[in-house]
């Protein structure tokens, strides 16, 4: 029997939940995103924002000036820098996928600095830590639970002490505890909440086997977590890549596992199946990283009392859902990019990036912003950032955004 998704059709999510794994097979399309909605509401990522424009909508852009800066300037207001030996460069290996690659480069690239600054502040990343760390509310689950919050936790916290046996919890369990704490639930309230149960259990079960505290998650709806079979590797993996006293090259599987969680969040979990695969690739990997390695270390030095590197900056402005970058230093905003050359639609995502963080109070007005090409030792470098004229374009963005989705 052959089944088809498409459209905003949720029926067949959660006929597909029912099935055991085992009989399924999955063609061509994102296995964990089959239940998915976009988790809070009609909010917009800053992307959303730009990739709303039509043609005639960005006509308008150019015409009120709102862009960096005019497309038909004749000098490029842009700097051009080579950190890479001459001559050197390099490009996307023919084993790898170019969007797991990238991501496993920017994540090596920001780890590598705060390596190389001496760990002068711990490793956070609020996208692969939300993604790890939260325990999922399905959508069909998520209004009860909203109702009970308080007593899900207590629940968790009762049937789940052991959390190495991890003992299931029934409906006459569920319904026994129900009525000690005198709770108002009908049959029905009582075979959701038993449910509820047996989906974070079965979401946390995978831990058995590895030291962890239910403290350390959050239970909340949310867009995609790490799929199930993966997840004791994935914590193993996030165990590794924060610790201090391990050099990059005794973590790179456990990097390339975590940079996969960006397609994950997707929806796509094809890098972390193939992961197994990647150890001897990885290591022909070492040259270039190595490379690249002599060129940050560079690129730091020269940097020195510019202000505080911070990694995986993150404000969560009204309006939109949360906006972050690679690396703020001082009042300098950097982007790591991939094989893509940075355009028009790149830079103006990266100013009204700059805006926000001002906006949000994240640090002081942005001079300079950045985008690093880590295949060709590249970095650009624009310092006629107009946090005006980001404004003004976030604005209209946002107007445009409502009226489009009223």
């Amino acid at each position: 029997m052959f089944m088809t998704y498409h459209g905003n059709d949720r029926t067949l999510s959660r006929f597909v939940r029912e099935i055991g794994y085992q009989h399924l097979t999955f063609h061509g399309l994102a296995k964990y995103a089959l239940s998915e909605l976009e988790i809070g509401g009609a909010s917009p990522t800053l992307q959303s924002l730009l990739d709303c424009l039509d043609g005639d909508e960005w006509a308008k852009v150019r015409e009120a000036g709102l862009l960096p800066w005019r497309e038909d300037r004749l000098e490029s207001p842009l700097l051009l820098q080579h950190i890479l030996p001459n001559g050197e460069s390099y490009r996307l290996p023919s084993w790898a996928d170019q969007k797991d690659f990238e991501a496993f480069l920017r994540l090596w690239i920001k780890r590598c600095l705060l390596e190389l600054g001496g760990w002068q502040q711990d490793y956070t990343d609020p996208l692969r830590e939300r993604m790890i760390f939260t325990v999922r509310i399905f959508q069909e689950d998520a209004e009860f639970w909203a109702q009970w919050r308080d007593e899900f936790d207590q629940m968790m916290r009762y049937f789940f002490k052991d959390l190495q046996r991890m003992q299931p919890a029934d409906y006459g369990d569920v319904a026994a505890w129900a009525a000690e704490k005198g709770l108002p639930w009908d049959q029905k309230d009582l075979i959701q909440a038993a449910s509820i149960i047996a989906k974070l259990r079965g979401q946390l079960r995978p831990l058995r086997f590895e030291k962890y505290s239910l403290d350390e998650f959050t239970i909340r709806p949310v867009g995609c977590v790490v799929p199930q079979e993966y997840r004791v590797d994935i914590l193993r993996a996030w165990r590794r890549f924060v610790r201090k006293d391990l050099g990059w090259r005794e973590i790179l599987m456990d990097t390339w596992r975590l940079a996969c969680l960006e397609q994950v969040a997707e929806g796509r979990t094809a890098g972390l199946f193939r992961a197994g695969a990647m150890a001897d690739h990885l290591e022909n990997c070492v040259p270039f990283l190595e490379s690249l390695e002599g060129a940050l270390r560079q690129y730091l030095e020269e940097s020195e009392g510019e202000g505080e590197l911070r990694i995986n900056p993150e404000v969560a402005p009204e309006g939109v859902l949360p906006v972050s970058c690679d690396i703020l230093v001082g009042r300098r905003l950097l982007r790591i990019s991939g094989e893509r050359k940075p355009d028009m639609y790149m830079w103006t995502e990266a100013c009204l990036t700059a805006y926000l963080f001002v906006a949000c109070g994240m640090c002081q007005p942005i001079k300079q912003i950045q985008v690093l090409h880590p295949f060709h030792g590249l970095v650009w470098s624009f310092d006629e950032v107009s946090l005006i004229k980001a404004k003004l374009l976030y604005e209209w963005l946002l107007r445009v955004w409502d009226e489009k989705n009223a």
